[in-house]
């Protein structure tokens, strides 16, 4: 979305020359100046984006995240792709990623989830903690 924004603004610049060859008025110019501002501007707010992205992935970055956010020990496994039992949904989502499928189950003896990976590997939660897993 951000691209075609950038695109029509780039578009719409009116040149430096008029179509008769003359320097365009200081509207012009003011106006073309604008313009670019806005695209500078939308540019760099698109680099941060894909920092952020890019920090996700940068395995160092990662880890330091996950450091920050569950402590040294937890977030290293974390960071790892491990698990244990009594994690929660958000910490296993930090550690495999999301499934590719949820199975829940309301049962007398409270709510299961089966989430199920799509390299065959699966966490099985009950009342919102893990209670097993398969890799």
């Amino acid at each position: 979305m951000w691209s075609r924004l950038v695109m029509g603004m780039i578009l719409a610049l009116p040149g430096v020359l008029s179509a008769q060859g003359q320097a365009p008025s200081t509207e012009k110019l003011a106006s073309e100046r604008e313009l670019i501002y806005q695209i500078i501007d939308s540019l760099e707010n698109r680099i941060k984006e894909i920092d952020g992205l890019l920090s996700k992935v940068n395995p160092e970055n990662r880890m330091e995240a996950m450091i920050s956010k569950y402590g040294k020990n937890k977030g290293k496994l974390i960071a790892g792709g491990k698990v244990w039992p009594t994690i929660s949904h958000e910490m296993a989502k930090d550690s495999w990623g999301d499934p590719a499928s949820i199975q829940k189950s309301d049962l007398s003896t409270g709510s299961t989830e089966k989430w199920s990976y799509s390299d065959n590997r699966y966490l099985y939660f009950k009342n919102g903690r893990l209670e097993s897993w398969k890799e």
